[in-house]
């Protein structure tokens, strides 16, 4: 075969021809046999085309034979055109109808072949039906014929291509074949016709068939070192061969149009494709063409092999609005295969029921491990459709290996893969180049496999990015419903704007099983109603040393049966994790933790914020659950709202097994649990820290409406709000530890109000843990229970010896049964068997209902360092308070202690300008700001109680421009005050000298458009004061004159 290649090359005649006469073929002509017309017609096919130079040669309908030995053909050796399909009377080539006059160029030269049996009774058959020589200047055209019984040997080193090539035709130069049937024929190469050389360049098929011939090597229809052959409306029909019923070797643009592949086979275990086989070729588009019914033990549709040619760059392979359908793979892969292949290109092609029975990749297979070329451009799918394509092992619609890819506007699905990767399968192979794949405005539906219902990614060295898309409906048997990406995957991915919907996966991940991969940027997508049996029900994440980064993307209704993670199960040890910007509503898990998040890694990092979390559900941890030796999960500016921790706590997050805790700027509101409402912290050694966060409303049903915190676990709370929180122990927050091993949490800057207990703690219950409480406010805290502390109850018990320091704080108005401020409770057991020391310094306790303090039990201390202020109708603290800076029985004279001027009833318990607590603390235990931010002192000394008195109180001072006004002014005993503008509700006006201090504060309240209130100033001194009206939050500043 190379022998003959070679001499294909060393032919270089020219000649030239004109059509201008008509010759006549007429089987069993009487006539003259001139060819001159239809009376005299040649009743020999060979002998007119002997005898004809030029023009056309018309052959009236009936069986031709080109001689009596295998040797004989129909030999044109000049650019004729030859019809068939005449009846004998024809005076116009239009009048001629080949389907009603059979015209059959038969190479059966004994007449003695059964159609379908290529084995008996060919040995007197030609080897060539028709041959075209070489080097004839213009296309020779065949219209109007069967062209049957060519046979030729099988291909072999030994034996020379032209009794292995071209049984129906053989073609040295261009031929143009219109309107023909190839059938019967059998060969080894290109069984039915060959197209061969450069000077057969431009040769085309119209209206052709290749039906039922069979090749036992390569092709069908064979083109070789050759270019610019088209086929139009061509069929390829129930060929047997081998590499194709179409190939082309060494050639160039080859254009498939209007064309269909049906029934073909290919006959050769371990072959290659019964449809279209492309080897080193280029520069092919097929469109408007079907693949249909064709079997191969791969590729039974398309092979293109580029391996040769691709390091150059050279390729180009297009196929647009193809259809490939109920072809069958038989243990290979691809209906459509391509190895080594440069510029793919698929638009509005379709895939639907193609089937791989013990084989790979039932729609397209694509291997590239050798490719110089990794771009996504360099293999395009666009628009198209993978439909209900089965195999039993990988990718039911595409396998990429080590190939890179972009598919864009294209649905999968109905696709199934028993293995992995329903829709999509993506490997590749040690040492393979960096591939991409990218998938953009892609549908995957109702796919299946074990793993990996819509894509599954095995691919070490393969970016993935997913944009736009939609995963919906899709199910495994295992792992991964919508994708499944590992193990061992070291190759980024990015999911950008797409969906995730209704997925199941039986056992493991439901959406996404993504185990030791490196990076993971999710953005601007939803994961919704997506279910599994086991763990993590929209995500499953598994990696080392990853970045993962979720941002602004929603999780609502995903739910997970196994251990944790209604939404996410992650495990990230030594990683990075960011989820920033998103909303997790609605999510279930059933038996475990984290009905939002599970997030259990080793020295890994978590952040999460600007994030909600609003209804999930879990056994602990309703919403997050944080565990990991050296972890530390941080959560800023986020929202936990109506979380459930259904059996053991942690309505909103549970956290233990070493995990580091730091929460800041959050909000926890209505979760619920067992215990720890908003957050429980379980075993020892976990340090937790909230910062400047609300917990509001959140509901325990045994102990920590907000914070539950049990075992020997650091516990920092810096500037929080907890507000409305109940729990039978610990209204607002449980801090308890079981051994003598005392740890030290420290509550500073904080606002406890309305929180109730049912048993003890209306605010706080304490056990056996050593606390500092600084700069704080409690208030309207409630246990109803006979032996508590409305707003704190210390216990210590065992051999406990544990130390409560009391700083700086306000407490009003707290109700409890024993006492309404604090009790203390330690163990009566033996006297001294367990002791707890209560230090008091700069702190108001202020009380005209309940006791300010009671012990419960035991023989506690309480030791006043001084600067303490308490007022209760028994006294209770007077005893303690001994130091000469204390004030017993004395009244703080707060502006508003019962909350009576304000639209909510919410106290006002800073300071007026006469309180006794002004000034009275002392420094050494002050803090330097206070409560509300402002710094201590502000006057001489530091003042007691959570507030110092000062103008200065965090609110926003608007401009004037006309807003308030004082008249007359100056003013002498009384003035009239106007405020006009949006102000509404209650508002304090204070009057302050030019050092700052408040001499005089009036409530009021404006409640139309002006307020008009009389100010009385007599006993000010005469001088320059600074008016205010404030709303707590904005303040109007005027000046005045007092005479």
């Amino acid at each position: 075969m190379r022998r003959f290649y070679l001499l294909l090359a060393g032919l270089f005649l020219f000649g030239m021809s004109a059509f201008s006469q008509i010759t006549y073929v007429k089987t069993g002509a009487s006539g003259a046999n001139t060819g001159a017309s239809w009376a005299d017609a040649y009743p020999d096919l060979s002998t007119a085309l002997a005898n004809t130079a030029t023009g056309e040669i018309w052959v009236a309908g009936g069986v031709y034979k080109p001689g009596t030995d295998t040797l004989s053909r129909f030999e044109i050796g000049n650019a004729v055109a030859i019809y068939g399909g005449f009846a004998g009377t024809e005076t116009m080539l239009d009048q001629r109808d080949p389907a009603a006059n059979p015209t059959i160029l038969d190479g059966d030269v004994n007449g003695d072949d059964t159609a379908g049996d290529f084995d008996n009774n060919k040995s007197d058959n030609v080897f060539h039906v028709v041959y075209v020589d070489s080097l004839i200047a213009d296309p020779v055209i065949l219209d109007g014929f069967t062209i049957r019984n060519g046979r030729v040997y099988a291909e072999s080193d030994t034996l020379d291509a032209y009794f292995s090539q071209g049984a129906g035709l053989w073609a040295f130069s261009t031929v143009d074949v219109r309107n023909t049937t190839f059938t019967q024929n059998i060969g080894g190469a290109g069984a039915a016709a060959v197209i061969l050389g450069e000077n057969a360049a431009g040769s085309s098929f119209d209206n052709v068939v290749f039906d039922a011939n069979q090749a036992y090597s390569n092709a069908v229809l064979l083109a070789v070192l050759t270019s610019d052959l088209s086929l139009n409306n061509t069929g390829f029909t129930n060929n047997l061969t081998e590499n194709g019923s179409f190939q082309t070797l060494f050639s160039a643009n080859i254009s498939i149009d209007n064309s269909h592949f049906t029934n073909n086979q290919d006959t050769v275990t371990g072959g290659f494709s019964s449809g279209l086989f492309l080897w080193q070729s280029i520069n092919l588009t097929v469109s408007n063409t079907e693949f249909t019914g064709n079997s191969a033990t791969s590729a039974p549709a398309v092979y293109i092999d580029g391996r040769d040619i691709q390091a150059d760059g050279l390729g180009g392979y297009d196929f647009n609005n193809v259809t490939f359908a109920d072809n069958t793979i038989a243990g290979g892969r691809g209906t459509a295969y391509f190895f080594q292949a440069n510029d793919v290109n698929f638009k509005h092609a379709e895939f639907n029921g193609n089937l791989s029975p013990g084989g790979f990749a039932t729609g397209i297979y694509s291997r590239g491990d050798s490719l110089v070329l990794q771009d996504a451009a360099n293999f395009t799918i666009d628009s198209s459709m993978f439909v209900n394509n089965d195999t039993d092992n990988r990718g039911g619609g595409i396998y990429f290996h080590s190939s890179s890819a972009r598919v864009t506007e294209t649905t999968f699905d109905g696709n199934n893969a028993d293995v992995i990767g329903g829709g999509i399968y993506l490997v590749d192979v040690t040492g393979a180049p960096a591939t991409f794949l990218e998938i953009e405005n892609c549908n995957f539906t109702g796919n299946t496999s074990a793993f990996g219902g819509g894509i599954g990614h095995q691919s070490d060295f393969s970016t993935l990015t997913l944009k736009g898309s939609n995963f919906e409906n899709n199910m495994v048997s295992s792992s991964g419903a919508a994708a499944y990406l590992g193990p061992g995957v070291e190759a980024p991915m990015t999911i950008e704007n797409t969906t995730f919907v209704n997925n199941n996966a039986n056992a493991g991940a439901g959406f996404i099983y993504f185990t030791d991969y490196s990076d993971l940027t999710v953005n601007g997508s939803v994961f919704e109603n997506n279910t599994t049996a086991n763990d993590g029900g929209g995500m499953y994440i598994s990696s080392v040393g990853a970045n993962i980064m979720i941002d602004d993307t929603q999780f609502s209704n995903n739910s997970s049966a196994g251990y944790g993670g209604g939404a996410i199960m992650l495990f990230a040890d030594s990683s990075d994790v960011n989820i920033t910007n998103s909303d997790f509503t609605e999510n279930i898990g059933s038996t475990g933790g984290g009905g939002a998040i599970y997030f259990g890694s080793q020295d890994g990092f978590l952040t999460v914020e600007n994030t909600a979390f609003t209804g999930n559900a879990n056994s602990f941890g309703g919403g997050i659950a944080n565990f990991g030796t050296g972890s530390l999960a941080t959560y800023k500016n986020c929202e936990f709202r109506e979380n459930q921790g259904i059996t053991s706590g942690g309505g909103a997050m549970t956290n233990g097994f070493g995990v580091t805790l730091d929460v800041q700027n959050s909000v926890f509101e209505a979760n619920t649990g067992t215990v720890g409402a908003a957050v429980r912290v379980q075993n020892d050694d976990i340090v937790t820290s909230y910062k400047g966060s609300t917990f509001d409303g959140n509901i325990a049903s045994s102990g920590g409406g907000a914070l539950f915190v049990f075992g020997t676990n650091p516990t920092t709370i810096d500037s929080c709000s907890f507000l409305n929180n109940q729990g039978p122990t610990g209204g607002a927050v449980y801090l308890a530890n079981d051994t003598n091993l005392v740890v030290l949490s420290e509550i500073s800057n904080s606002v406890f109000r309305l929180n109730t207990a049912g048993s003890q703690g209306g605010a706080i219950n304490h056990g056996n843990v050593n606390m500092n409480i600084n700069n704080c406010l409690f208030t309207g805290n409630a246990a109803s229970d006979t032996g508590t502390g409305g707003a704190l109850s210390i216990n210590s018990s065992d051999t406990s010896d544990v130390v409560v320091n009391i700083l700086n704080s306000t407490f009003s108005e707290n109700l409890g049964a024993l006492a309404g401020h604090f009790s203390v409770w330690t163990d009566p057991t033996e006297p001294g068997f367990s002791n707890a020391t209560v230090n008091l310094a700069n702190n108001i306790f202020y009380s005209l209902g309940d006791k300010n303090y009671a012990i419960e039990d035991g023989t506690p201390v309480v030791l006043s360092l001084g600067g303490n202020m308490s007022l209760d109708p028994e006294s209770t603290l007077d005893v303690y308070l001994t130091e000469a800076t204390d004030k017993p029985g004395e009244d703080p004279l707060f502006v508003d202690p019962t909350g009576f001027l304000d639209p909510d009833g919410i106290p006002n318990l800073h300071l007026t300008a006469e309180s006794p607590a002004i000034d009275a603390a002392l420094p050494e235990y002050a803090t330097a700001f206070d409560l509300d931010g402002n710094p201590r002192p502000f006057g001489a000394a530091p003042d007691m109680g959570a507030y110092e008195f000062t103008i200065v109180r965090a609110e926003e001072v608007v401009p004037n421009e006309g807003l308030l006004t004082i008249a007359p002014n100056p003013v002498k005993d009384a003035a009239v005050l106007k405020l006009k503008g949006a102000w509404e509700g209650a508002l304090t006006i204070r009057i302050a000298d030019q050092n700052g201090r408040v001499l005089r504060q009036i409530a009021a309240r404006k409640t139309g458009e002006q307020l008009t209130e009389q100010v009385d100033v007599t006993g000010l001194p005469a001088g320059a004061y600074q008016v205010m009206v404030t709303d707590g939050r904005k303040m109007v500043v005027t000046a005045m004159i007092k005479q």
